[in-house]
């Protein structure tokens, strides 16, 4: 990974991660030691590929068992970058096609790539049956709480169409893959930049057929599926 920052000359350096983190230091001036470091690169390492690999895998599995999607998803796609598919996709590009984002939003309501998170109470929390006191460590299934039927509609259903409202959730916390908080996922908008730049290249190159087992979610650290994720490419033809 490169990262860009400003000297104090203001002139800008390209540098790589592990570069950034070795001139890094603490909130008391310290450089960070081996083991912090190695925890950076580990969180990125894990937070930046097995999540996003995961993501990626079920938005196109569901694309493929649900051809009408695909078929409205490529329809956009290539209104915007017609049938040049050796076009580059743009950053400018990915925030302009509206259908995409709802069918990653609805993919990650679905199949969550961190279904379940950690908490750590810092003063007490009063809940309807039970008050849990500060110190306590607490799970939240967020499998569970994408899919209450109580916010959503049909909630066992693929249908992008839901988030296609600005005002979609009246409870924000309702549509939380990514967590929430202070504590939220610090690299969600890239890995939504990257889903979206997968989806439209596979699509503008392939078409998705369903073919093989369904899945058979597993739910641990990361999403998985305990059959695969499995589906068939057929090379696209622009006619």
């Amino acid at each position: 990974m490169i990262c860009i920052i400003f000297a104090e000359n203001g002139i800008k350096q390209r540098m790589a991660l592990l570069d950034v983190l070795l001139q890094s230091t603490t909130t008391d001036g310290q450089p960070l030691t081996d083991a912090q470091i190695r925890d950076e690169v580990n969180t990125f390492m894990f937070e930046g590929h097995d999540t996003t690999t995961s993501a990626i895998s079920f938005c196109l599995y569901l694309l493929s068992r649900h051809t009408d999607c695909q078929r409205t998803l490529f329809e956009e796609i290539r209104a915007h970058f017609g049938d040049d598919t050796k076009r580059p996709i743009k950053l400018c590009d990915l925030q302009n096609l509206n259908y995409l984002n709802c069918v990653i939003k609805e993919a990650l309501r679905l199949y969550p790539p961190i279904p379940v998170i950690g908490r750590w109470l810092k003063e007490e929390l009063i809940l309807p049956d039970v008050t849990l006191p500060p110190r306590t460590n607490v799970l939240i299934l967020l499998w569970q709480i994408l899919r209450d039927s109580d916010v959503y509609e049909d909630p066992e259903r693929f249908w992008p169409e839901r988030h296609a409202t600005a005002n979609e959730r009246a409870n924000p916390f309702s549509n939380i893959p990514f967590s929430a908080g202070p504590r939220n996922c610090i690299g969600q908008k890239f890995a939504i930049f990257e889903i979206r730049t997968v989806l439209v290249q596979v699509l503008r190159h392939f078409e998705l057929l369903p073919m093989g087992a369904p899945v058979e979610p597993s739910i641990k650290i990361v999403l998985r599926s305990k059959s695969g994720v499995n589906m068939g490419l057929k090379r696209r033809v622009y006619e």
